[in-house]
Formats: C-alpha cells, sequence, structure tokens
C-alpha cells in the first residue's frame, strides 16, 4: 500500500511492529491523521523491543488515537519515559498484558479509553511513577490483575471507571511509594483488590465513589504506611475486608458512607480502626433478605472507634471472637438488634455509655447471651444504665424463649409490669396511686357515716404508708369517723393488742382488703425505692 506516510498494514488490515513504528516517529499529528484516513485500522505493538531504540529519550504517544483493537502486550518500553496523555482510544479491546516498562515515568493522564476491555494483567512497571489522573475508562472490564507496580507513586486519582464493567487488581503487588485512589469514581461493577500487596508507604482512597457493585479487599495485604477511606462512598452490594492484614498503622473510615451494603471485617489484622462520623443505611431500601456488619474474629491490637454509630439497618451486627485492643468505643451506637461481643476480649478502655438497642421484633435464644455479655462489659466500665438495660434485655429473653421454668418467667413478667425490670419509677409510683384510690373507694363503700370520701382516702393512704409515725394516728381517727363508734374502738383495740387487725372485727371483706393494700404498698413501695436508686445511681 502506498500512501504520504509510507507505511503499509499487513494481511489483516493492522498497523504492526516496524510499520507501527515508523508512523509513530512521525508524530501524534501524522498519526491521528492517518488513523481518521484508515478507522478501521488496528494497532499492534505486541512483542515490539523499544529499548532497540537508543536515540528515545521518551516514548510518547500523548496526543495519539487508537480507534480499533490495540495491542501493546509483552511490549518492552526499556527505561524510557512512557507518555500516553490524553490519549484516545476506541471501544476495542485494548492490551497492555505483560509489558515491560522500565525505570522511568509513566503517564496515562487524561487518557479517555473507550468501551472495550482493557487489560494489563501481569504488566511490569518497575519502579517508576505510574500515573492514572483524571483517566476516563469505558463500561468494560478492566483488569489489573497481578500487575507489578515498583517502588515510584501510583496515582489513580480522579480516575473514572465506567458505569458496570468489573475494575480487578486481584494479585496486584504495589511497592513502597505512595498509592493514591483520591476522588476515583467506580460504576456498578464489582471492584476487587483481592490478594493485592500494598507497600510500606500512604494508601489513599479518600472521597473515592464506589457504585453498587461489589467491593471486595479480601485477603490483601497492607504493610506500614497509613490507610484512607476517608469520605468514600460505599454503594448497596456487598463491601468485604475479610482476612485483611493491615500493618502498624491506622486504618480511617472517617466521614465514610456506606449505603445498605452487606460489610464484613472478619479475620482482619490491624493496629487501629476509625469509622467515627461514619454513616449506615438508616433502613434496608434494598429489600436484601438481611444486610450485617460483621467483624468476627478480628485482632485489633490498639482501638477501635464506632462512637455515635446508627446500625439500626443491620439485621446483624457481630465482632463475635475478636481481639479489640485497649480501646473500644461504641458510646452512643443505635442497634435494632443486640450487637455480638461473646467471645471477645478487651484488655483496655471501652466506653457503651448511651447504647441503644431497639425493642426486638423478634426475640432469638443467643440474645440472653449477648446480653448478658454487654451487662458485664457495662459493669467493667462502671454503665449502670446501660448495665440494666442489658439485664432487662436478658430476661426478657430467656422468658420470651423458655430458658428457665415457668415460674421463672411468671417472675419475670411481673417484675417487668410492675418496675420495667427496675429501671422505672413512675409504675410503682402510679400503682401506689392506683392501690390508693381502689382500696379508698372501697372504705367509702363500707363506711357508715354521710360524707365519708375525705376520710375514706386518709385511711388507705394511712395503711399504703403504714411505716410512717403519723399513719398510726390517722388510721384511728379515719376508723372513728367512718364506722360505728363502738366497733372502731373495738378495732383499735384489737390493733392496740398487736393481732395485725386493722379495720372493724365484724367486716371480713375490709380486713381482707387491709391485708392486701398493705401487702401491695410494701411490694410498690420497694420498687419505687428500687427505682430511684437505679435512676441516680445511688
Amino acid at each position: 500500500m502506498t500512501n504520504k506516510w509510507n507505511v503499509s498494514l499487513d494481511e489483516n488490515g493492522a498497523l504492526r511492529d516496524e510499520e507501527a513504528y515508523k508512523l509513530f516517529n512521525q508524530g501524534a499529528s501524522a498519526w491521528n491523521d492517518f488513523m481518521e484516513q484508515y478507522p478501521e485500522t488496528d494497532v499492534d505493538f505486541s512483542h515490539f523491543d523499544f529499548s532497540r531504540y537508543y536515540d528515545l529519550d521518551k516514548i510518547d504517544f500523548s496526543g495519539f488515537q487508537f480507534p480499533k483493537e490495540t495491542s501493546f502486550a509483552h511490549t518492552n518500553f526499556g527505561n524510557n519515559c512512557v507518555l500516553f496523555v490524553d490519549v484516545k482510544i476506541g471501544d476495542d479491546y485494548v492490551s497492555f498484558e505483560h509489558a515491560n516498562f522500565g525505570y522511568g515515568d509513566i503517564s496515562f493522564d487524561f487518557a479517555q479509553f473507550g468501551n472495550g476491555n482493557i487489560s494489563f494483567y501481569q504488566a511490569n512497571f518497575s519502579n517508576g511513577n505510574v500515573s492514572f489522573i483524571d483517566t476516563t475508562f469505558g463500561k468494560g472490564k478492566i483488569v489489573f490483575n497481578q500487575a507489578s507496580f515498583g517502588d515510584g507513586n501510583v496515582s489513580f486519582r480522579q480516575a473514572s471507571f465506567g458505569d458496570g464493567g468489573e475494575v480487578s487488581f486481584e494479585h496486584a503487588s504495589f511497592g513502597d511509594g505512595k498509592v493514591s485512589f483520591e476522588k476515583a469514581s467506580f460504576g456498578d461493577g464489582n471492584v476487587s483488590f483481592h490478594q493485592a500487596n500494598f507497600g510500606t508507604s500512604e494508601v489513599w482512597f479518600k472521597d473515592v465513589e464506589f457504585g453498587n457493585g461489589k467491593v471486595l479487599f479480601n485477603y490483601a495485604k497492607f504493610d506500614n504506611g497509613s490507610v484512607s477511606f476517608y469520605q468514600a462512598n460505599f454503594g448497596s452490594d456487598e463491601v468485604s475486608f475479610s482476612n485483611t492484614k493491615f500493618g502498624g498503622c491506622e486504618v480511617i473510615f472517617r466521614w465514610t458512607k456506606f449505603s445498605d451494603c452487606i460489610i464484613s471485617f472478619n479475620n482482619i489484622q490491624c493496629e487501629s480502626l476509625d469509622f467515627s462520623y461514619s454513616s449506615f443505611a438508616q433502613s434496608n431500601s434494598s429489600k436484601k433478605p438481611e444486610i450485617t456488619f460483621s467483624m468476627e474474629r478480628a485482632h485489633i491490637s490498639q482501638s477501635l472507634l464506632l462512637p455515635n454509630l446508627n446500625f439500626r439497618a443491620f439485621s446483624n451486627v457481630t465482632f463475635r471472637g475478636s481481639y479489640l485492643g485497649t480501646l473500644l468505643d461504641i458510646e452512643g451506637c443505635r442497634f435494632s438488634q443486640l450487637p455480638d461481643l461473646t467471645a471477645t476480649t478487651i484488655n483496655g478502655h471501652f466506653s457503651v455509655d448511651r447504647l441503644h438497642v431497639d425493642e426486638p421484633k423478634q426475640i432469638k435464644e443467643s440474645d440472653s447471651t449477648k446480653a448478658r455479655r454487654l451487662k458485664e462489659l457495662a459493669k467493667k466500665a462502671e454503665d449502670r444504665q446501660t448495665q440494666l438495660d442489658m439485664l432487662a434485655f436478658e430476661l426478657d429473653a430467656m422468658t420470651a424463649t423458655k430458658q428457665i421454668p415457668f415460674l421463672s418467667r411468671l417472675l419475670n413478667r411481673i417484675y417487668k409490669l410492675i418496675s420495667n425490670y427496675g429501671r422505672s419509677i413512675s409504675r410503682p409510683f402510679l400503682g401506689l396511686i392506683l392501690v390508693w384510690a381502689v382500696c379508698g373507694c372501697v372504705y367509702i363503700g363500707a363506711s357508715e357515716t354521710e360524707s365519708p370520701t375525705m376520710d375514706a382516702f386518709q385511711l388507705s393512704f394511712s395503711q399504703s404508708l403504714p411505716f410512717l409515725s403519723w399513719s398510726r394516728t390517722v388510721k384511728e381517727t379515719s376508723l372513728m369517723a367512718l364506722y360505728d363508734t363502738e366497733k372502731a374502738k373495738a378495732a383499735i383495740t384489737q390493733e392496740n393488742s398487736a393481732t395485725g387487725q386493722n379495720l372493724p372485727l365484724n367486716n371480713d371483706l375490709l380486713e381482707n382488703v387491709g391485708l392486701i393494700q398493705n401487702l401491695f404498698s410494701y411490694i410498690l413501695l420497694f420498687f419505687l425505692g428500687l427505682g430511684i436508686r437505679n435512676r441516680f445511681k445511688l
């Protein structure tokens, strides 16, 4: 084929090897003119060795256009800087598989990839800085599996990964340079860093926008650099950091937003984990069977911070079997179900102040064990209110699931009815008023005088508080006023002889009412005192 660029296409219409290099040497303008005239041309630099050309100080494809399938598979770029800045690539397959980049910097800044699949599988980026800043990827699958990054900085800052395509960095290896995905955005396809290996420097996922696909960091390994997901936004599918190992650094999830997703941090290892000011979904709007927050068998050597978080959308929150370091803060957290901290180990300070658990719609047998563990933690933290709340949950669960005999269940129900398990002042107080009023009405009905109301209620009052010094005087006066004088005197005389009879001897009903009132009053006064003691932590 004869043309002004003096290059030839192979029998398949592809621009390949030396012919492609010849056009590359003519610069971006000539390259793009050629592609405009031959828009169906595939570009194939696979297995090409740029290191043979010693006159190259850099390999610069900046501004080039690749309208069709493009391959740099197994290409050796030597130790030159490699620039693909502002390239435009069509919707066909793009391959940098097994490409070997040398010690120079590599930049794909502002590159625009089409909707085809893109593969950097096992690409070797050596020790130069690698930059994909503001790069736009299309809707195809994006693969960096087993790619190897050296000790230079790696940046995908503000990169945009297309909607719907999977993004995979599985088994990718990052060196000791800083790794940044700050402000990157991912579409609704799955994002996987499964078994990725990060180096000793900082790893930033700040302000990252994840879509509604799965986000997987399972078995990833981070070294001693800090790891930040500050203000990241996760979508509504699974988010998993299970079996991830973080080095001796703080892992930050402050101000992070999680939608109604399943969250797993099972078996993680890290120094400290901070979820301060983060937010979770307020309801299960995706209508999944259940959404859960799981951090089982985790090993956190220093601190786990979860203050004032709302876990109400989760059907299960579990830290079972975890070592939670020297500081656990779940102060002010709100749950729809009891969190599971059974078999956890906490060697330092922890705070459960203002912990709130909604009344469960369905009580499970395991709730009693969960509540008992939370009660133990509250006791160690000297948080009496939470201790009382967990005692209530424990007794409710044991009663509802029939873990105790019938009589014990009956007593628990009475305990709850009268005083809400010792937490209520108003219930026993209102009970005293009710007993006082009912018995007063009985005394009115049994009176033998006109206008007995005041005296009847005074008598009822003295019966409710018989231990007060003036109750005896009030009782004698009320008896004399309410009943036949001789009968009243006989009753008073009989009472003074310590027979225990409080009311006229010939009225068995009133005798029984008086005894019952005394009994109920003592019980209610006991629970009133218990409520006051618990309320004011006396």
